[in-house]
């Protein structure tokens, strides 16, 4: 079975991660220019659950304002790992797999779950695909890196991605339009409106709409229709709307509510054969041409409503309450052979909906101790999923008719969770913290099975996990003067483990993954707030690794725990602010090692057995960095309006292994270094018009191999891309 069977079986995973609540602080980013001065403006988080300047914040984190992300061309999840140390995305179609520090996803299956948190306004995201829709109208994305849980609701052992779009502002009428145009038919339009109605409510609307063709030329089969345009796999539109209503009825009081919808609509999922699939001799071999026989299609529609409430219940206690829906239908048709043989196909339908509710209490004050507490419940069900398999055999073994494996059922899950975290002022320089957590987590399955067609045998699917799990936090900050932090925490965090299906006797149920990180970091701001730095270094314990485990004595396969490893690293990050010189950059080294453990290939007959030991994990690069430099030519220095803005980014992805087993020329990703360019010109504070380019140099380059059998397929990245685009701001 190929990975992507993996991924799409993925799709109805239940996330056990809670949402983090975030409050909005307009003009939140780093960096930008403050008005007024030359000088680095202050970046200010709520990772810690209070408005704190990144730069006293206990944590790894990266954080982006919104005209960050939009000079930085960050419009999906996965252009962010080119602006964050340590962190890579793999995409396959509405499918992302996510890793900080190698941590994150290195399994897909019907009830793993990520170890990297992903939160839009406070809700937590709990389905792979629902990641896939993109970012607009954002105030600011917070990325942190390492265990989380004792500030939030649930667990998570890689780190955290934080989405948080613009609040309406109150008394301000306003909004901005900007139409953008690029090669590939790239058209996308975005807009905001916000509409006070009084002195205390107001109203924000926004919204997206973006298509763009595919990259892919389609050579059809003998017989087949030629594809043209936004019909050719890999080509998609997106549709996406958001409306938002705040008040404060009183001093203590504000409601925040924000309800979205979201539509994606694909041409489905693009991938081309590699030498090790059973189809190879019916691919095109070339990157970026298309042959296959059978239609491909898919599509995501969803809705997210959220409510936040804030009362003041003393001037040094506050109350918050965090209330998100969402409902979604996943839906999606593949060629999975990739080839013009009719090998195999797959199509499936996973409807979920998802609700969860959080209480938090906290100090506000500014006495020597500041705590938080909480409590989070969370429910998700994926009902009446359908799943189906149609095998028509290899070239080297073709079959007299079509199989089908069909998978469907009903899964729920439920997670339960308390949590807190106190901060003591030992001196007016040493603050010492501990935090504690405990997470329940079940998981079912009902109404389903698997069935296997031909010889026509149903397995029925009934299967149940319940485990609950203890973590915390312990660590020392020192702010031996207002411009340095030197912190030091010891931190665990977990993610759920889940059952096997179908659930047969003697079928067992799979442990949590968890880690113990041991990090020490220093940020300090210079230079008169025109440098600000960020380092840090961490060890990592890690346990319980979810992957297929397969048995030679059964010859079957199920997930399971293997190996334990270790992660040791170092980060670093630079925002400097130099005259009209404004430079950007990071970069991470990690070092990953498997202990002692062996696993079985099974895309080989027989299974062959790998001793990990010594291996580094999948999606574990030891390098990533980027740097970016832009200048601001002032024009009324010659006698012209504006402001004129080059920016040259560079980005690099070390290599990387795809697959634990880590075969040579079958599970290597080569490295990749990506240069992207931009040209801003502001005119006034009404108009900005912008010229880009990305990946100048037209790389071509492997982003993710779908390895299995008898599929083995690679996907590539975005090659050159360009285009122009305009805004309006009033």
């Amino acid at each position: 079975m190929s990975r992507h069977t993996y991924l799409l079986l993925g799709t109805a995973m239940v996330g056990v991660l809670s949402p983090l609540h975030a409050q909005t602080v307009p003009g939140a980013g780093a960096p930008t220019v403050s008005a007024g001065s030359n000088s680095l403006q202050e970046v200010v988080v709520t990772a810690e659950r209070r408005s704190v300047s990144v730069q006293k914040t206990s944590l790894a984190v990266t954080a982006l304002s919104g005209r960050d992300l939009e000079r930085k061309n960050v419009y999906h999840i996965q252009d962010l790992q080119y602006d964050t140390p340590g962190l890579t995305v793999a995409t396959a179609g509405l499918i992302n797999v996510i890793n900080i520090r190698g941590i994150g996803l290195g399994l897909i299956g019907p009830t793993t779950t990520s170890g990297i948190v992903n939160y839009r306004d406070g809700a937590l995201i709990t389905h792979e695909p629902l990641l896939q829709d993109p970012y607009f109208d954002e105030n600011r994305i917070e990325v942190l890196r390492g265990p989380q849980g004792t500030l939030a609701g649930s667990n998570s052992t890689g780190g955290a991605i934080l989405a948080v779009s613009q609040d309406p502002i109150l008394n301000q009428f306003g909004g901005f339009i900007s139409q953008q145009y690029g090669n590939y038919n790239n058209l996308q339009t975005q807009a905001a409106l916000n509409i006070p109605i009084n002195d205390i409510m107001a109203v924000r609307l926004a919204g997206n709409f973006s298509s763009i063709d595919s990259f892919y030329r389609d050579i059809p089969a003998p017989g087949a229709p030629a594809l043209l345009g936004s019909q050719t796999p890999g080509a998609y539109s997106q549709k996406d709307f958001r409306l938002s209503f705040r008040a404060t009825p009183t001093p203590d009081l504000s409601v925040l509510l924000k309800a979205e919808y979201n539509l994606t609509l694909g041409s489905g999922i693009a991938e081309e054969p590699d030498k090790y699939s059973a189809y190879y001799a019916y691919g095109t071999h070339v990157p970026f041409e298309l042959n296959y026989d059978s239609p491909t299609n898919n599509s995501l529609a969803d809705w997210r409503t959220v409510l936040n409430l804030e009362y003041k219940i003393t001037p040094n206690v506050l109350f918050r309450s965090t209330t998100a829906y969402s409902t979604a239908a996943n839906r999606e048709t593949d060629d999975s052979d990739a080839t013009s043989y009719l090998g195999q196909t797959t199509s499936f339908e996973v409807p979920f909906n998802t609700l969860q509710q959080e209480f938090d209490v906290l100090s506000t004050g500014d006495s020597r101790f500041q705590w938080v507490a909480g409590a989070f419940g969370y429910t998700d069900k994926v009902y009446n999923k359908t799943f189906v398999i149609t095998q028509y055999g290899t070239p080297a073994a073709p079959s007299p008719g079509p199989g089908h494996i069909l998978i469907s059922g009903t899964q729920d899950a439920k997670t339960y969770a308390f949590f807190g975290q106190g901060t003591f002022n030992i001196t007016s320089q040493v603050q010492a913290l501990v935090g504690l957590r405990w997470n329940q987590d079940q998981r079912t399955a009902t109404n389903g099975g698997l069935g296997i067609d031909p010889p026509g045998i149903f397995i029925p699917n009934n299967a149940v996990y319940n485990r609950g799990q203890g973590t915390g936090k312990v660590g020392l900050n020192w702010n031996p003067d207002q411009n340095n932090l030197i912190f030091a925490f010891v931190a665990k965090g977990a993610k759920a483990g889940g059952y096997n299906t179908p659930s047969t006797p003697g079928t067992t149920n799979f442990g949590p993954e968890t880690v113990v990180d041991y990090e020490l970091g220093w940020k300090s701001t210079m230079l008169e707030q025109h440098l600000r730095t960020q380092l840090g270094g961490y060890y990592m314990d890690y346990k319980g690794y979810q992957y297929n485990i397969y048995n030679p004595i059964t010859t079957t396969s199920t997930t399971g725990n293997a190996a334990q490893a270790t992660i040791d690293g170092v980060e670093a990050s630079v925002q400097a602010l130099l005259g009209n010189f404004q430079i950007d950059g990071n970069g991470a080294y990690v070092h990953s090692s498997f202990g002692h453990g062996i696993l079985y290939d099974t895309r080989y007959t027989p299974a062959t057995a790998v001793e990990v030991n010594g291996k580094p994990l999948p999606f574990a690069p030891k390098l990533t960095g980027n740097l970016g430099i832009q200048y601001n030519f002032d024009l009324s220095d010659h006698g012209l309006s504006g402001t004129l803005t080059p920016r040259v980014q560079v980005s690099y992805v070390g290599s990387q292994w795809d697959q634990a087993y880590e075969v040579p020329g079958r599970d290597f990703v080569p490295s990749r270094t990506l240069v992207d360019l931009r040209l801003s010109y502001a005119l006034n504070e009404h108009w900005l018009l912008e010229a880009y380019a990305q990946n100048v140099a037209n790389v071509t380059y492997v982003q993710y191999i779908n390895s299995g059998t008898p599929v083995d397929n690679v996907l590539y990245g975005a090659p050159r891309t360009f285009g122009a685009k305009a805004t309006y701001n009033f």
